[in-house]
């Protein structure tokens, strides 16, 4: 945001904001069928305001996530949450702390299991089993 308020596109606040993330081809689909199904073309915004100019966060939270995550049943879900949801996603996967953490723009890997540590105290018994699948011969999941 500009000073006097306008959007403003430009350079991230960090080195860390420059980082490509990948996006699973299930996702892809649907974001191409959706630009597809409202024009959006190459180098356009792909979300705007009914007016065609940029989402204002502040908007955006009040007249369209608020409601939405309200009528979910999920009030008080904050945006940001999704990106937790997305490291314990990827981590899930099989993804290594090392990628979660430069897909997730952190310096540290540490960091990953540090925040989303906590998650995974459940997953004991899929662990065992794992491993009796492979003490058994039964070949691991391969790492994404």
């Amino acid at each position: 945001m500009a000073r006097d308020g306008t959007p403003a596109f430009g350079p991230p606040k960090s080195r860390a904001g420059l980082r490509t993330v990948p996006v699973p081809g299930f996702v892809m689909e649907e974001l191409a069928a959706d630009m597809a199904t409202r024009n959006v073309g190459p180098g356009e915004l792909i979300w705007t305001s009914p007016n065609g100019s940029p989402l204002s966060d502040t908007n955006f939270r009040r007249r369209v996530w608020k409601p939405a995550t309200k009528a979910a049943g999920l009030d008080g879900l904050r945006i940001h949450d999704l990106r937790h949801t997305c490291v314990v996603m990827w981590s899930r996967s099989l993804a290594s702390p090392q990628a979660a953490a430069k897909w997730a723009g952190h310096s540290n890997p540490s960091l990953i299991l540090g925040v989303y540590g906590g998650v995974f105290d459940d997953e004991s018994q899929s662990v065992m089993e794992r491993l009796a699948d492979y003490a058994s011969g039964a070949r691991p999941p391969e790492p994404r």
